[in-house]
């Protein structure tokens, strides 16, 4: 195995996070933001920063993984560029569960709020 596609799994899996976050996240978001009807015309922007952050992210934590030299590539078993991918993998998930956590209370303060502004 090659250390180009051991690189090559590692994006190939951290698209296919995003992708499952987006997912799993889309529709109960979109729900949320079309219930209020002050935040009609920021639903497209909200939508837009969660899929450009998420891939964002994604890539910087693809990114900061280490590269190995080229001599330690060459004592490389198979099973190690297994382990070389799924500690990639940690950091993609860790940005990803980062910035799912933070996107939701900021969402909820903006409910929070404009909840209270209409109410006034």
């Amino acid at each position: 195995m090659c250390f180009g596609c051991a690189w090559l799994w590692l994006a190939v899996l951290a698209a296919v996070s995003v992708l499952a976050a987006l997912a799993i996240v889309w529709g109960p978001m979109r729900r949320v933001l079309s219930a209020n009807s002050t935040l009609a015309l920021a639903r497209g922007f909200y939508t837009r920063c969660l899929v450009l952050i998420l891939l964002f992210s994604a890539l910087a934590g693809i990114a900061a993984v280490h590269m190995p030299s080229a001599d330690e590539q060459k004592s490389w078993a198979t099973m190690q560029y297994v382990w070389w991918v799924a500690n990639g993998l940690e950091s993609v998930f860790w940005a990803l569960a980062i910035f799912l956590l933070g996107y939701a209370i900021v969402l909820a303060i903006l409910y929070s709020v404009l909840g209270r502004h209409r109410d006034q």
